[in-house]
């Protein structure tokens, strides 16, 4: 996945090394997680019907073709647009509630939207109440209906994790 990147293959799906440039970590693991494929049945360990970011499947199995786009490879409706805040020499975060990153994207009516976010954090207090010490939370919201889509389907926030995904199935094609 690094090389994808070192070589240049984002974001036309094949090499250009002036497009080249070096990954961080958390960019790798949120195209892992917004790659990945739902699986279906039932988990070997309890029996346990499958659903999307459930402890038997977490975000679902790898599927590569769909995290990084090859030209020729890939099916020609999965596009790629990252944004890798690493490269940013300080970030500043706000009081609570507060925004410090906001893009604006639209639908072609082509496909689903997949949105993932991943960040390190630092390790929390053992023992504590939170597992988390900077809580970051991914949502989506709809700009004509106001319609707000949270990050692991956990309205409100995940406060568990910091890796978070949306799926929009059939998203309307007046922006978000």
């Amino acid at each position: 996945m690094r090389q994808y990147f070192m070589d240049g293959f984002y974001q036309q799906g094949e090499k250009n090394p002036d497009h080249a440039f070096e990954p961080s970590g958390s960019l790798l693991r949120a195209l892992l997680i917004a790659g990945a494929s739902t699986m279906t049945g039932y988990a070997a360990r309890n029996a346990e019907k499958l659903a999307l970011y459930d402890v038997n499947q977490g975000y679902g199995r790898v599927y590569l073709s769909r995290s990084l786009p090859l030209k020729g490879v890939s099916d020609s409706i999965w596009r790629l647009w990252v944004r890798d805040h690493k490269r940013v020499p300080q970030l500043s975060f706000y009081s609570d509630g507060q925004s410090p990153f906001i893009d604006r994207f639209s639908a072609t009516g082509t496909g689903p939207i997949i949105v993932a976010m991943s960040y390190n954090d630092y390790p929390g207090v053992p023992g504590g109440k939170t597992e988390l010490v900077n809580d970051l939370d991914l949502k989506v919201i709809h700009h004509s209906s106001g319609t707000m889509y949270w990050g692991n389907e956990r309205e409100g926030g995940d406060r568990r994790n910091n890796d978070d995904k949306i799926v929009l199935s059939n998203p309307s094609t007046d922006g978000f």
